[in-house]
């Protein structure tokens, strides 16, 4: 018989604090291989002779990482939060852990025959995490999912993390997970037998386990009413089985049998007549932080809903990735409001510095932000019209007194060197001062009723262009409330005075 698998990988994340190390992360994961020694192997620069794996010096994460046998690994994995210590190739490393409860998904019986079994460690409303480790684009940097950061390293091996799988985590208050081993049961439809839109006569499948050499193993087919349709036996020497089916399957169940005795059983639906849409690209288009975009033909749906959002641009690793984020969160913003869209502001697009040499001008970080966000939704969505709202008597102190004709130089100039004419066609983009002051900052969608422009959606933006380093994202969803700003709104709109348009 073929050995079972019996190794597991243990990865912690701490932050180094005084003489200890902050424990920020931990998960043990059973890994299909076999782990010949009961020796915890530590890895190479994550562990090996005391040298973790430094992955973000600024503030000061490490990585630790080792294999050893299922019991081993468990085992050090209980030490080292009861002892808050552990040993790493003969040197002793001491960790500052958390309150913690732990929770295990092993109590719920249908899941624990179906799914990996585990225990997670949760602590509600942790301040012990530092605020940059909960950023979803920092840890995607650590994980190996994005690269081109100059400060942080990913985590070793690379892959050992699904995408998004701390991210996820700690979003549920889960800072620890720790893995048991279960057996392994794949299977799938033969293709040769399958009927479109019918299903498959035949169903063959793998089953890895520590088999008992006295007891029988074997696999069964249910249909979606619960009947049997099909029963063979597991070659316990390879695992595999083959079952013919009395009738083709689509949907069910199938389970493994020990001595007639379920073990396992998980439930399928075969997916058959698979098509795809296929569509020509008619160009790329990279962006402002070099992403390249097929741009087509086909304009995709837009969201239903923008989720509120805090942005900080201190939290993430780096500059670049900051604005970045704030980009996406710009464009989502727009597609959610569009295809006509008034930013109301009473800074209007903020201050263009202008160079007195060479008369270039130069955005700030969030302005290239909002106009690689427009860009963007522009190409994938549309955008018919962009509408700034803005208030001289407040702005005149920031703004420069030509700031209009700056606008203009930097839009034409950008529309038409990036050949971007057919999706910014001439006028959609314009500037409109308010007749009477305003302070608050909404982005708002536009509809037409008979012929005339009425506010409709509406975002709050907690800082104005130009002037972003921390942003709070906030949709209006009450309807009480919604009302109340767009008869304000639309009082200012409907009676300002144009200024300029693009």
């Amino acid at each position: 018989m073929k050995t079972y698998p019996n190794a597991s990988i243990l990865t912690l994340i701490t932050q180094t604090d005084g003489s200890n190390e902050k424990l920020l992360y931990i998960y043990l994961n059973t890994i299909p291989d076999f782990y010949p020694s009961d020796k915890v192997h530590w890895y190479d620069g994550a562990g090996k002779d005391g040298k973790p794996n430094n992955v973000w010096d600024r503030l000061a994460i490490k990585q630790w990482t080792g294999c050893g046998k299922d019991a081993v690994m468990i085992k050090l994995f209980d030490e080292l939060l009861s002892a808050k210590k552990f040993i790493v190739d003969g040197k002793e490393v001491l960790l500052t852990i958390q309150p913690y409860k732990v929770k295990s998904n092993s109590a719920d019986p249908m899941r624990s025959r179906r799914e990996t079994v585990f225990d997670s460690l949760t602590t509600e409303n942790s301040p012990f995490i530092p605020q940059e480790f909960y950023q979803k684009e920092n840890l995607q940097f650590l994980s190996g999912y994005k690269t081109g950061s100059t400060e942080i390293k990913p985590f070793y091996p690379l892959g050992f993390f699904e995408e998004n799988f701390i991210y996820d985590n700690l979003k549920k208050h889960i800072w620890g997970i720790k893995e048991y081993r279960t057996a392994y049961l794949t299977f799938h439809g033969v293709r040769k037998t399958s009927q479109k839109n019918v299903g498959s006569k035949e169903m063959v499948g793998f089953y890895q386990q520590n088999f008992d050499s006295t007891s029988n193993y074997s696999a069964i087919v249910k249909n979606e009413t619960n009947q049997e349709i099909g029963k063979a036996d597991v070659d316990k020497q390879t695992g595999f089985f083959k079952l013919n089916l009395c009738e083709p399957t689509q949907k069910g169940k199938v389970e493994i049998l020990i001595n007639d005795k379920e073990e396992k059983a998980i439930e399928y639906v075969l997916l058959q007549d698979i098509q795809f849409n296929s569509h020509i690209a008619n160009a790329t288009f990279k962006d402002a932080y070099g992403r390249s975009h097929m741009i087509t033909s086909e304009k995709k749906i837009r969201p239903e809903s923008v989720p509120n959002f805090t942005w900080q641009q201190n939290v993430y690793a780096d500059k670049n990735t900051a604005n970045q984020k704030l980009s996406d969160l710009f464009q989502s913003i727009l597609d959610y409001l569009g295809p006509k869209i008034l930013i109301a502001d009473p800074y209007f697009f903020g201050d263009i510095k202008e160079d007195s040499v060479t008369a270039e001008l130069h955005l700030k970080d969030d302005q290239i932000a909002l106009v690689n966000a427009m860009t963007h939704s522009a190409l994938e969505k549309g955008i018919s019209k962009l509408y700034f709202l803005g208030y001289w008597g407040r702005a005149n102190n920031q703004l420069a007194s030509d700031w209009h004709s700056k606008y203009e130089k930097f839009y034409k100039k950008y529309i038409l060197s990036n050949k971007l004419e057919k999706y910014f066609p001439l006028s959609s983009i314009e500037f409109r001062n308010a007749q009477n002051e305003f302070h608050n900052r909404y982005w708002f969608s536009l509809t037409d009723q008979d012929g005339v422009e009425v506010l409709d959606k509406c975002v709050i933006i907690t800082n104005s262009i130009g002037n972003m380093s921390e942003l709070d994202i906030i949709s209006i969803t009450d309807e009480s409330q919604l009302r109340q700003i767009t008869r304000k709104y639309t009082g200012l709109f409907n009676n300002s005075q144009w200024r300029l348009s693009i």
